[in-house]
């Protein structure tokens, strides 16, 4: 307020107790991100927070100094955001698809081919739920029922390749014992084989009866992935434990050179549907 003439200007101060306030409010207000942030967010940060706006890897390298977010921790964020649509398995299911495999979880959603041998499991992409569910209950007994959602969960969306407007090309050998070994009791291995036996009209599924003997990486899991845009990309996967190889060049053309000479061994798809339909009414009949 100005003074009058010949009087000093006068000058009106904000109470230091209402700045305090608003400082120890500031630090004890608990963040959804956590706590120990370097400072208080300003307004565009919580309208990044709720999803007011688009976001983009600046934002989220922003927001990452903001909280005291780990270098190497943003720096996955960001490359989760910038790689293609297919990466969207791994932003919803990142709690559970382990780091090893995260590239060819991706690869799956926007690859245009895979050649896959089985000789333990069902593929991933044939699983039915209560086959996912028993395989994981029986292999790690410790899961939690939350577990077994979140393994469920990841299981179908990867499934949704299939049902995509070019849908995935799929071309899967199993070994017959895959579909003899019990799991998860009669009525789960019916279900699964009926699953099959649907697949195998839109996707082709062979089988290596027992009757063949032993064979070129017999029991050794692996896929290649193709892409028909970028075939110099085609690499076969093996999963061994915790830890899983990709393989170019020389390798990919070794493991694609097995599998023709597993192909060798395989009853033809007509064939293999006729042994699916006598598993399922003869040995897995309820």
């Amino acid at each position: 307020m100005a003074g009058t003439p010949g009087q000093p200007r006068q000058h009106r101060h904000r109470p230091v107790h209402r700045r305090r306030n608003r400082q120890v409010d500031r630090t004890q207000d608990p963040h959804p991100l956590g706590e120990g942030r370097p400072r208080y967010p300003h307004r565009r940060d919580r309208r990044l927070e709720q999803a007011d706006r688009e976001i983009t890897s600046r934002h989220i390298r922003h927001l990452g100094q903001v909280y005291g977010v780990a270098e190497h921790e943003i720096d996955e964020l960001v490359r989760q955001l910038e790689r293609p649509d297919g990466d969207s398995i791994l932003v919803t299911h990142g709690d559970t698809v382990p780091g090893f495999a995260s590239d060819y979880f991706a690869d799956e959603q926007r690859a245009s081919e895979l050649d896959v041998y089985h000789g333990k499991y069902v593929f991933g992409l044939h699983q039915v739920a209560s086959y996912v569910r028993s395989v994981r209950a029986e292999v790690d007994p410790e899961l939690t029922e939350a577990d077994l959602d979140r393994s469920e969960a990841l299981r179908l969306d990867r499934q949704k390749c299939l049902a995509r407007d070019n849908p995935l090309r799929l071309n899967v050998i199993y070994d017959e014992d895959v579909l003899r070994r019990n799991i998860g009791g009669a009525a789960v291995m019916r279900e699964q084989i009926d699953r099959l036996i649907e697949e195998s009209h839109r996707h082709r599924i062979e089988i290596i009866p027992r009757s063949a003997g032993a064979y070129p990486l017999m029991g050794q899991d692996f896929t290649i992935v193709r892409f028909d845009a970028q075939p110099g990309k085609t690499y076969a996967y093996t999963q061994h434990g915790e830890s899983a190889t990709y393989h170019i060049r020389a390798r990919r053309a070794f493991y694609e050179k097995r599998f023709l000479q597993i192909r060798q061994r395989a009853l033809s798809p007509e064939k293999s549907r006729d042994l699916l339909v006598t598993l399922r009414n003869d040995l897995w009949k309820q």
